[in-house]
């Protein structure tokens, strides 16, 4: 609405139904409804001149409301957008992937609608997945039907990061101008990416990416398998020094105990050779002894027999002598005991 002095110029749109008989219309000027009646037939683009509907300045005769009249045919009304299903949406997408796959020589893709996909303890079905002939997720793709969104971006993020998949699509419109392209850069971060990126990455690059990535998680493994090799070494080898250190052990105290034996064994020969030693002075005093008495017995009787010519008496004489020996040597072994 525009306002020249205190003339008031509107414009308001009826439909060509309406233009073709007389009509009454409702316009606000300035806080005031007016009644504007249309006659018939009334051409697109003339003003209607309503006296005294402009603003009154100064306390004087209020000005004119100029309306301008634009008439809508039919050809021209704006017909509703229709609503693009979920499943017209999947069946876009479906062709969209089948027609760019098929240009690809160096890798085999399949798509798969409706792919059962593992969730933590539940499962998920992805509207459309592409999938290499390795059975690795090439994209993950999730469909609304046109202009809704719901939480689907959320539940496209959710099947990335439990399949690991790189690629993502969120579709809510037929065209694929008007997708979302999603690249998962792991740990939960995600970066949209253009159209173009996304063709390029998943069907020109996408082999060599796997083979990289294949060679990687080789590594990898092998890595893994090392350093669970080496750890398993040095636990067997801690084990084995444990083990020859208990051998040390109890070598030392199979040592210590053959020299406390062999100590004990000197010290009993010691003392047995002392007392050999002992025995075989008292054996030989002993006999010293006895060869003495024997031969002061011997003399004693030659002596005897001299002094007595008597056989009788001699014979008396040797009794106690051979007496006197007896007890003489009975004496000298209880001394040398």
């Amino acid at each position: 609405m525009n306002f020249t002095a205190n003339n008031v110029h509107a414009e308001i749109t009826i439909s060509s139904t309406a233009a073709a008989r007389s009509c009454v219309r409702q316009i606000n000027v300035n806080g005031k409804d007016l009644h504007l009646t249309i006659p018939a037939r009334i051409k697109d683009g003339q003003t209607l001149r309503l006296k005294g509907g402009g603003y009154a300045i100064g306390g004087g005769e209020p000005g004119d409301l100029y309306v301008k009249i634009s008439i809508q045919h039919p050809s021209t009304s704006p017909q509703p957008e229709r609503v693009e299903s979920e499943g017209e949406v999947e069946k876009s997408v479906i062709n969209y992937l089948s027609r760019l796959r098929q240009g690809v020589t160096h890798q085999r893709f399949s798509v798969k609608p409706q792919y059962t996909i593992q969730i933590g303890s539940r499962q998920g079905r992805p509207d459309v997945v592409l999938i290499d002939d390795k059975g690795y997720l090439a994209a993950v793709v999730e469909c609304k039907k046109s202009g809704h969104t719901g939480h689907g971006v959320e539940q496209l993020k959710s099947y990335l990061c439990a399949t690991d998949t790189q690629f993502g699509i969120f579709a809510n419109s037929t065209k694929p101008e008007s997708w979302t392209f999603y690249e998962n850069l792991r740990r939960n971060r995600f970066e949209k990416i253009s159209r173009f990126d996304f063709e390029r990455k998943v069907f020109s690059e996408w082999g060599q990416s796997k083979q990289r990535e294949q060679h990687i998680e080789e590594l990898e493994k092998q890595k893994s398998a090392l350093v669970n090799e080496i750890s398993r070494k040095k636990r067997h080898f801690a084990q084995e020094e444990r083990h020859f250190a208990q051998k040390k052990q109890e070598r030392q105290l199979t040592l210590k105990n053959l020299s406390e034996q062999i100590k004990e064994l000197t010290r009993k020969k010691s003392a047995l050779e002392t007392g050999i030693s002992k025995v075989e002075s008292k054996i030989a005093w002993k006999h010293f002894l006895v060869a003495l008495i024997t031969g002061l017995a011997v003399t004693g009787i030659g002596a005897m027999i001299d002094v007595f010519s008597g056989a009788a008496e001699a014979l008396s004489t040797m009794v106690i002598v051979f007496l006197a020996v007896f007890f003489v040597e009975k004496l000298v072994n209880a001394w040398l005991k």
